[in-house]
């Protein structure tokens, strides 16, 4: 059984409604690495965290040939990321009802695919992974949250540089 080591992070900047996500996919073909922004902006750093991670493994699942045969081990920055959210009687929580769905439908079916999964909290301090074990797990992670800051940042930029740009522009064809 192939292990492939998948790490995930996210970037928000909630005041200009932007999120990206990026992450390291590690099997023994190779690396994939990708980063995107969110189609629509969720002020929910939770669902964001379990959003790119599934990403990653819905990435990961059509580009590694033996996906059905693997190991997959995904940091992710989240505790439980994929637990439901119960009342004390047992029923699904009202405002995690959707986050739920999303858990049940889509992120469990695929890791369901795989022969075995395990999802590993991280924090990618440098500290941290200066002094681990086991620094590549670190590394990878770090990546991530680079990639996704890094893609934030030229959106943000981008779009400011487009709210400058677009009044002139709009003078200069409406004459």
């Amino acid at each position: 059984m192939q292990e492939i080591i998948i790490a995930t992070d996210i970037s928000c900047d909630s005041s200009n409604c932007i999120a990206t996500w990026a992450c390291y996919i590690q099997y023994s073909g190779g690396v994939i690495k990708e980063t995107g922004q969110f189609k629509k902006f969720v002020n929910n750093t939770p669902l964001l965290e379990m959003l790119a991670l599934i990403n990653a493994l819905v990435i990961a699942k059509h580009n590694i040939s033996y996906w059905r045969d693997s190991k997959v081990i995904a940091y992710n920055e989240i505790d439980n990321v994929f637990a439901l959210s119960l009342t004390k009687a047992g029923n699904l929580k009202k405002k995690s009802i959707n986050r739920s769905n999303i858990i049940i439908d889509i992120a469990l079916p695929l890791l369901d695919e795989v022969k075995k999964y395990e999802i590993k909290k991280i924090k990618a301090h440098f500290s941290d992974w200066e002094t681990s074990e086991d620094p590549t797990k670190y590394e990878i992670n770090r990546w991530c949250d680079t990639e996704s800051r890094n893609l934030l940042r030229c959106i943000r930029t981008k779009n400011e540089y487009a709210k400058i740009l677009a009044p002139s522009f709009f003078f200069m064809y409406n004459r």
